[in-house]
């Protein structure tokens, strides 16, 4: 009776334990994947920047791994919509998102309702390009220079705009207000082109974007350039000063993109996807489009990867509990 009773409890283990193995989410080894299409999603509208360097990648990416890569625009608020579903994405190295610093850095610091961690709830895997920001004027506004803009600035009610609310760029300009000692109206739109073609007409004065959005416009004439938040000055635009020489050395940053997956992604993947995406980088033509947009890449493994969006969250973060900026919607 007794084997009988231990037969059943053996056979009873087993089954809750071959449970357990079919429930679990599939986890591909670095052999096994991709077995099947990957998805890219993009968290913003087709068209844009982000979208076009999610292509060159996905068709980089087709030939070396020999599996179809696809593009899914999942645009919304604030690029939080794309950047749930990955976060809650199975970790199997199917789903991945063109993580960016508006995913990924500021609407969670800024929005009540992002739903997710842009650290802990995802596998970042690597950085592809970062671009400065440049604050830049209307040239009929009569300055040529930072010092001068805050001198007018503290003297009369100026506007600027970073185009959408809760931004790196909005967040930067409330800073440097604070920083200077002066203040003056975001004027929000819902995207860079709008708002670069409002400054360019003068119906605002200002305009705190990253350098792929207003740089040819500096390089026209069409704005002045005041200041740039790279770290050197950049070989595009050898006149015009970084805000750490124009005596405000808090304020250095960039727009980026990269490549994250779902929390749990395997570590196995990650590298393999890391090592291939740094090599692209490389290549000539990649590089002259990091020149182009005085891109700073971080050629950095998926460890450094984290460790730098970690880092800029806690950033940022403490900027924007010190400025209170949020965003309801």
């Amino acid at each position: 009776m007794r084997s009988i009773r231990h037969s059943g409890l053996l056979a009873s283990a087993i089954l809750m334990a071959l449970a357990a193995m079919l429930l679990a989410p599939p986890h591909a080894s670095a052999q096994d994947w991709p077995s099947r299409i990957v998805r890219i999603v993009v968290p913003a509208a087709a068209g844009g920047s982000s979208d076009a360097a999610a292509r060159l990648l996905t068709n980089h990416f087709q030939a070396v791994f020999g599996h179809p890569f696809i593009i899914e625009n999942k645009p919304g608020n604030g690029n939080a919509l794309g950047a749930a579903f990955v976060a809650h994405a199975e970790p199997d190295g199917h789903t991945l998102l063109l993580a960016n610093s508006a995913s990924n850095l500021t609407v969670p610091l800024v929005a009540r309702n992002a739903g997710y961690d842009p650290v802990a709830d995802f596998s970042h895997v690597v950085m592809l390009t970062s671009s400065p920001y440049v604050f830049a004027v209307y040239p009929g506004l009569g300055v040529t220079t930072l010092a001068a803009f805050v001198a007018k600035a503290r003297s009369e009610k100026l506007a600027y705009t970073a185009a959408n609310r809760g931004g790196l760029g909005n967040i930067a300009g409330e800073y440097l207000q604070r920083l200077a000692g002066f203040s003056m109206q975001h004027v929000p739109y819902r995207g860079g082109g709008p708002a670069v073609a409002d400054v360019i007409a003068g119906h605002v004065p200002a305009i705190f974007l990253p350098m792929t959005t207003v740089g040819e416009h500096v390089r026209s004439g069409a704005l002045v350039a005041l200041a740039i938040t790279s770290k050197a000055r950049v070989p595009i635009l050898p006149d015009v000063p970084t805000f750490a020489e124009s005596g405000y050395p808090e304020l250095v940053l960039a727009s980026w993109f990269g490549l994250s997956g779902p929390k749990g992604l395997s570590p196995d993947i990650v590298a393999r996807i890391n090592r291939e995406a740094r090599a692209f980088l490389k290549e000539p033509q990649m590089r002259k489009l990091a020149e182009n947009d005085a891109s700073e890449p971080l050629d950095a493994d998926a460890a450094g990867f984290t460790r730098y969006v970690a880092a800029e969250v806690a950033r940022w973060g403490e900027v924007v509990r010190a400025l209170d900026i949020k965003i309801e919607e």
